[in-house]
């Protein structure tokens, strides 16, 4: 993942602006906008810099897996391009990727808050797909997934198909309802 995907979630998950990340920092905004951009990287110690002003640090862990940030980046890009299918199978794949982790690997893949998507039925989606996945797991899903603004303001339907697709409640899991997204619980199983 780039370090542009980084800052960009770990500023919008503290709501900084690029000035006050500036202020904070000591970094130029000039090299703030830069490295948002994807135009420089940064040293790691000025990576560290910079992400600490926001409350959040570099970690490394073992996985190829994306994480939630890149997952919501590429669903931007999907919603962006009006993509609705490419944007499902980025949110299914995370779906396998979650079951494929365990332990302290499937919180590294969900620590950080993403970035909004541009589409709140996606930033419901998203978050919805932890906690299912998280509860299944019997594990605690991260605090930023019950955010209020990560629930959609009317019943969606989400898939893969260009075709409208009546998905009944009673098929949905709960996790989804609670955020008025309609998802077929079929439709998160790898065949």
């Amino acid at each position: 993942m780039g370090f542009n995907i980084i800052l960009k979630a770990a500023r919008a998950a503290a709501s900084v602006s690029q000035a006050l990340l500036s202020d904070a920092s000591g970094i130029p905004i000039s090299s703030i906008s830069f490295f948002e951009n994807g135009r420089r990287v940064p040293r790691y110690d000025t990576a560290q810099k910079v992400l600490s002003r926001t409350g959040h640090r570099l970690v490394l862990a073992h996985t190829i897996r994306p994480s939630a940030v890149e997952v919501a980046d590429q669903i931007s890009a999907d919603v962006v391009a009006q993509d609705n299918g490419g944007a499902f199978r980025s949110l299914i794949q995370f779906s396998d990727d979650l079951v494929a982790e365990f332990g302290v690997n499937k919180y590294a893949l969900v620590l950080a808050e993403p970035a909004a998507t541009g589409d709140p039925a996606w930033d419901a989606a998203l978050a919805a797909i932890i906690e299912y996945r998280f509860n299944q797991a019997g594990l605690v899903p991260p605090a930023w997934v019950f955010d209020q603004q990560r629930v959609s303001a009317t019943k969606v339907t989400l898939s893969g198909s260009r075709f409208k697709i009546d998905v009944p409640e009673s098929a949905v899991a709960r996790e989804f309802l609670d955020r008025n997204l309609l998802i077929a619980a079929t439709s998160l199983e790898s065949v």
